[in-house]
């Protein structure tokens, strides 16, 4: 009887010893890189890469020389991104003059009506044309991107009627009862 505890002990204990969860099914490894904008660095830029296949997304903020290192957006965040293809997003925080605030922010300009130095196309997922491979080797990516030009117009103009990408202003508020679904 006293074996077959001990038996039953060593086997409760294993997984423990191995690691509860197992592994991840991606590899993530470090990735830092410099974000241009007609030859010269470009600072507080959001940059987002979103893996195409799986595993969580990467974010980091250019400074003054341009440099940014990437950090995944897990609950326990890792330093790089996850080996594959991505798509990367940028957003220009430079144009944000007011914090965003929660409701208190719904339908504020938050941009007071500043207008970004890169093209708006960077920051929808299915409009951006940066795509970029992460492997093993990755250490340090040059991103060159375009100003904002007349072609922005447009995609604004479109981006208040509803269509594109999000706007600047803060998120609406979800109607009465939404929020409810989502707890259920």
């Amino acid at each position: 009887m006293q074996k077959s505890v001990q038996w039953l002990g060593m086997a409760l204990l294993v997984p423990f010893v191995l690691g509860c969860g197992g592994s991840k099914p991606y590899s993530i490894v470090p990735v830092e890189g410099t974000l241009m904008m007609d030859g010269k660095p470009i600072d507080k830029i959001a940059v987002r890469f979103v893996p195409i296949e799986q595993g969580p997304e990467s974010t980091g903020i250019s400074d003054a020389q341009g440099h940014f290192v990437l950090h995944t957006t897990e609950t326990k965040p890792e330093d790089g991104a996850v080996i594959g293809q991505h798509k990367v997003l940028l957003t220009d925080t430079s144009i944000y003059t007011k914090p965003f605030e929660g409701r208190a922010s719904e339908g504020v300009d938050l941009t007071e009506g500043k207008s970004p130095r890169i093209s708006i196309r960077y920051r929808v997922l299915h409009g951006t044309p940066l795509e970029v491979s992460v492997s093993e080797g990755t250490k340090a990516l040059s991103l060159d991107v375009d100003a904002f030009d007349g072609m922005d117009a447009l995609h604004d103009a479109a981006e208040a009627k509803g269509v594109g990408a999000a706007p600047a202003a803060a998120p609406a508020a979800l109607p009465k009862g939404d929020s409810d679904r989502k707890n259920r």
